[in-house]
């Protein structure tokens, strides 16, 4: 797997323990509100580069 930037971990251990309590993911606003980004598209991209590095995969049903 390719190294992560430090906001691409710090996101990617948020959703992580989210998962572990929730049972469900955090939603894109919840990512967006809980790092004080200005933009979704800015979340999506961090996404979307954890999904591309293989530390997440997407579920093609929802």
């Amino acid at each position: 797997m390719n190294r992560l930037t430090k906001r691409q971990k710090e996101i990617f251990d948020y959703i992580c323990t989210y998962l572990e309590e929730n049972e469900v993911s955090p939603s894109l606003e919840e990512i967006k509100e809980k790092f004080g980004l200005s933009a979704l598209s800015t979340v999506h991209e961090h996404i979307t580069e954890l999904v591309d590095k293989g530390y997440l995969r997407r579920d093609e049903r929802k």
